[in-house]
């Protein structure tokens, strides 16, 4: 459903006049109106997301694979025996 002001963009034939109470905001070097910036701070979705439980699941599902043969894992170590200095 469009606001006020979208319905005023599209069936505008001329541009629209700009609210006086409009700041203008620059954003990455780039200069412009933010016009619908009342509607998109007070917009509400279809979903009410404080009442959305995401990753809340009272009875999970684990999956437990069982592996065949053992892991085993190489790693390189290099060891060196430094000689100290001969004392003076």
């Amino acid at each position: 459903m469009p606001t006020s002001l979208e319905e005023l963009i599209v069936n505008a034939i001329e541009p629209i006049a700009t609210p006086h109470d409009v700041k203008e905001r620059t954003v990455n070097g780039e200069r412009g109106l933010w016009l619908n910036e009342n509607d998109e701070l007070q917009w509400k979705g279809g979903v009410n997301i404080n009442g959305y439980a995401v990753n809340n699941d009272q009875n999970p599902q684990y999956r437990v694979k069982v592996i065949s043969k053992p892991v085993r894992f190489l790693r390189s170590i290099l060891v060196r025996r430094l000689k100290p200095p001969k004392p003076p």
